[in-house]
């Protein structure tokens, strides 16, 4: 045979082919609006998807329809699992048997590359869920291979991994379209505390519980510890890609940290007066720079020298003091609550028994959810970051060489502290923590960390031990006293509570002795009537009887 007869022959073979295709199609024709190509893809997702994952494979075929044909699906008004179900079920043999023997090569290619693509966003969403990975090019590249349906077209089966095996510029390239086409970015995940949902729940629980006791009319006051960088990092701004910038600092200043003992108050006038506390190690700042420092930056910001930059219960009973000091000139009648966290700093028994000496009440966030519970880290902190980032770049970009000094450091800080903390009303972020109003104004962010639809009505209580121990860290200080912690610092909330119980158990008492007394006095009465009604004759007693019934009567 001649190579014109036989490519004439081979031309015959196409056209037959093609008019089998429209003959199938003409008989299978669409289902509800659907492309006949639509169809047979999704037929082939789900014969080819039977493979890797056979109880999936409804699922990936469901899914394949609703995104390659949504107007259909909403038209049908079903889901897509059923609208799937009555297309398989209205596909005839010959389709079937075609598909499952000689599939056409372009369809069978882009339902394999959905399949792979299919399969491996149930991967990543597994990886980002339940094991806290974003995965590599690497890992998605690996995964993606094993993916890949066996028993393919040698053809086919090349084209699918041409990508993969390609080099990064492909990978990347096919990755970036997996990524639009299913709502994927490149990012981190973000780092939360590793609480299961119900024990989060349980601990805010008894929080509000607790916190629920305090009477609308108490001041009440937030105070944590906030890390402060000698050299400040993250301030972003503009930069020339012509030249070469560089923030000059050596290694020690880059290491250098202090501590901030930030306060916020519900009361507004109370912020201007709250002690704001910069705790730093004797080398950060000698005695010399000390005495030098400008009187403007001591009295807006308060600075200790220790042994070390962190705070101590030494440093907490100082606080306390300054606190009780400053609220005693401000409005002693108003009781005052602190609020603070478990750092073990916060829970020595020093601490306790000096806020209950100077008549503090204190209020315990619960370890663990400090992110959604206190107003300090879940609003005010990040306010006061970008502030000071924003103070630090205009002090140094007018600075002599762009070198800040400690003493312009320091003014930095106090400016930022006076900015932030002290002339703002902050009332809304202890509501929106849930802490004060009964949890009426939760915010939506509250109740979505804790995966609530709406905050459940909580009544107020004083907390139980068992109830406290999960307020309380389990290990460290604060575990062993809880029961301390309890009788006291929360018997402080409860004063006038119990007062009242008191008074009301007192009352019932004097009247049940008054009732009991009256009761006595009946019965000696009924008595005395009785002997009195057997001393007299039957005549006596229808006279008597007569006489009360005609009393009646008138």
């Amino acid at each position: 045979m001649s190579s014109i007869e036989l490519a004439g022959l081979s031309r015959r073979i196409r056209s037959v082919r093609r008019s089998l295709r429209r003959q199938l199609d003409e008989s299978q024709g669409s289902w509800s609006g659907l492309s006949a190509s639509c169809v047979r893809q999704a037929l082939l997702v789900y014969l080819w998807s039977q493979a890797k994952t056979s109880h999936h494979a409804l699922d990936a075929a469901a899914t394949y329809l609703a995104r390659a044909a949504p107007l259909v699906i909403v038209q049908v008004a079903v889901s897509a699992k059923d609208a799937f179900d009555a297309l398989f079920a209205a596909t005839s043999a010959a389709l079937m048997a075609r598909l499952s023997t000689d599939p056409p090569a372009s369809e069978l290619y882009r339902a394999c590359d959905f399949i792979i693509q299919y399969l491996l966003h149930d991967w990543v969403r597994s990886q980002n869920v339940e094991y806290g990975v974003a995965p590599t090019r690497q890992q998605l590249v690996r995964q993606a291979l094993l993916f890949v349906p066996d028993g393919l077209p040698e053809a086919v089966e090349n084209r699918l991994c041409l990508p993969f095996y390609g080099g990064p510029p492909s990978q990347r390239a096919y990755l970036r379209r997996f990524r639009k086409a299913w709502n994927g970015r490149i990012g981190t995940l973000p780092v939360t505390a590793s609480l299961p949902i119900h024990v989060l729940q349980e601990k805010a629980y008894s929080f509000y519980r607790w916190a629920n006791c305090i009477p609308p009319d108490n001041i009440l006051v937030n105070m944590d510890e906030c890390s402060l960088a000698v050299h400040v990092e993250g301030c972003r701004g503009t930069v020339l890609r012509s030249v070469r910038g560089a923030v000059r600092a050596s290694l020690s200043t880059q290491r250098s940290r202090m501590t901030l003992l930030a306060s916020v108050s519900t009361d507004f006038g109370f912020n201007a007066i709250l002690p704001q506390v910069i705790i730093a190690n004797k080398t950060q700042f000698p005695i010399k720079f000390m005495k030098s420092l400008d009187p403007a930056i001591t009295d807006r910001l308060k600075i200790w020298r220790g042994a070390t930059a962190w705070n101590t219960a030494a440093f907490m009973c100082s606080y306390l003091r300054l606190l009780h000091e400053n609220w005693q000139s401000y409005c002693p009648e108003k009781p005052l609550t602190l609020l603070f966290d478990c750092a073990a700093c916060h829970l020595h028994s020093t601490v306790r028994s000096l806020a209950k000496t100077l008549g503090l009440q204190v209020l315990v966030v619960p370890a663990g959810a400090t992110g959604t519970l206190q107003p300090l880290d879940a609003y005010i902190f990040r306010t006061l970051r970008c502030e000071i980032r924003r103070q630090w770049t205009q002090t140094k970009s007018e600075a002599a060489e762009g070198v800040v000094s400690r003493e312009a450091w320091l003014r930095v800080m106090a400016t930022a502290v006076e900015t932030v903390l002290s002339h703002r009303d902050w009332q809304r972020a202890f509501e929106g923590t849930g802490v004060t109003k009964q949890q009426n104004c939760i915010s939506s962010h509250a109740l979505k960390a804790l995966q609530w639809d709406e905050c459940p009505k909580i009544p107020a209580g004083r907390p139980s031990v068992g109830q406290a121990s999960c307020i309380f860290p389990s290990r460290g200080a604060g575990s062993g006293n809880i029961e301390a912690w309890v009788k006291e610092c929360a018997g402080d909330v409860l004063q006038a509570e119990l007062a009242e119980l008191k008074q009301r158990r007192q009352e019932l008492r004097e009247a049940f002795k008054a009732n009991k007394a009256h009761m006595k006095a009946a019965q000696k009465r009924k008595a005395k009537l009785v002997k009195a009604a057997r001393q007299l004759s039957v005549s006596d007693l229808q006279n008597l009887l007569g006489s009360m019934t005609a009393e009646r009567t008138e």
